[in-house]
């Protein structure tokens, strides 16, 4: 009977600006979301927790919104991280050949773990990437890993956090990593797809390529500082101007006329002043430009050889700008898109993107065929699925 009884997965995500919890069960092979759970954070700054216990006390808001939703108690949990606060290091690695060039076998894999040297002393490993794509020799990789650290200090206090909240953590997960399996299809993580995330204090780029992270790094910058631009430039409250920011409406997407009353016409529907609005753009369109610059300068650094059929997804927050992506199309030359959730069951806020990764993430990781072919199903679905599969069928003939 044990065997029949579902297995519980939850994902929480502590942000700086919100935490969002999301509980799954998991019966038969089949992903069920039943609770979902929002609330303001506070204690966290660019993604690092100050304060565990003020933090906790935010967290159970939202995790006692989602139990009381699913209607059942859950005591372990997997938690995403991501601050300003990334490394990623090299670490030594023998020659590696992937693809129909060979691979390297478990037994020539050294005893010791190398990765482990590499790290330095108050640091700690919260993902391991493949060794970087050579340009030279398709297939080929160079003869050393990543790995990406966190300060020790980061994952106490975020184990703590969840402790006081009366969770004990089972996994923390990389947030570019769990939010890929909420944001982007199998077939777009194996063709080659850019993720990029826009929080409130941080932005996280990375690439996925062969099924795999392959490359990311952490900016300092995100939603907070458009906010405080906005707050300074037009000499107002912080809460104002994030209700500017909300509103917001590039030039293209106006009413015609060019009314200056205001009702429904221009950035906002209470800046009445035509030269208020166009101070207005002008901040924001300033500061989206430095993030997508600073994005492309981190995306050609990777130097990562081959196209990337899936494009550029941007989530997080300030992805809900109105007019962002076609900033960022022009400022990356790349396809852009807004990541819109792949979610088994009702519609969830983009809020959501890194809790339902979380359990999605977990469910990836359980043992079952019929898991195996809701993957295959995903992969059918789109364009890019249908040329991924094409691909597929190609080769094997």
């Amino acid at each position: 009977m044990a065997k029949d009884l579902p297995v519980v997965l939850m994902g929480l995500d502590p942000g700086t600006s919100k935490n969002a919890v999301v509980i799954a069960l998991v019966y038969k092979g089949s992903l069920e979301l039943v609770g979902v759970g929002e609330s303001p954070s506070v204690g966290i700054h660019k993604g690092v927790i100050d304060n565990p216990a003020l933090t906790a006390k935010s967290v159970k808001q939202a995790l006692e919104k989602a139990e009381k939703m699913a209607g059942i108690r859950v005591g372990r949990v997997s938690v995403s991280y991501c601050s300003a606060n990334i490394e990623v290091l090299n670490s030594p690695g023998g020659l590696t050949l992937t693809g129909q060039l060979g691979s390297r076998s478990g037994k020539e894999r050294p005893a010791v773990d190398p990765a482990l040297a590499a790290v330095p002393p108050g640091r700690r490993i919260i993902k391991r990437l493949p060794a970087p794509l050579t340009r030279t020799v398709p297939g080929l990789e160079q003869n050393c890993d990543r790995i990406v650290t966190a300060p020790s200090e980061d994952i106490a206090n975020l184990i703590e956090c969840a402790r006081l909240a009366g969770l004990a953590v089972q996994e923390v997960v990389y947030s570019p990593l769990a939010s890929s399996y909420a944001l982007l299809t199998p077939a777009e993580k194996e063709l080659g797809t850019i993720l990029i995330d826009i929080g409130s204090g941080i932005t996280s780029v990375s690439i996925f390529n062969r099924g795999l992270l392959r490359e990311t790094a952490v900016l300092p910058l995100g939603g907070e500082h458009l906010v405080g631009d906005l707050a300074i430039g037009l000499s107002m409250s912080l809460t104002r101007a994030v209700e500017i920011l909300r509103e917001y409406k590039p030039e293209d997407e106006e009413a015609p006329g060019g009314n200056d009353d205001g009702a429904g016409n221009g950035v906002c529907v209470a800046v009445k002043s035509k030269n208020t609005r166009d101070l207005v753009r002008s901040i924001i369109e300033a500061r989206l430009t430095e993030i997508f610059t600073l994005a492309g300068e981190v995306i050609r650094g990777f130097d990562y050889p081959g196209l990337l059929p899936g494009g550029v997804v941007i989530h997080g927050g300030v992805s809900q700008l109105s007019g962002l992506s076609c900033v960022a199309e022009k400022i990356l030359q790349i396809p852009v898109r807004i990541g819109q959730l792949q979610n088994p069951g009702p519609a969830l806020k983009p809020a959501f993107a890194n809790a339902l990764g979380l359990v999605k993430y977990r469910f990836s990781r359980l043992p079952g065929e019929k898991k195996v072919s809701r993957n295959r199903q995903e992969q059918k679905e789109g364009f890019v699925g249908r040329v991924f599969n094409w691909l597929e069928d190609r080769n094997k003939r």
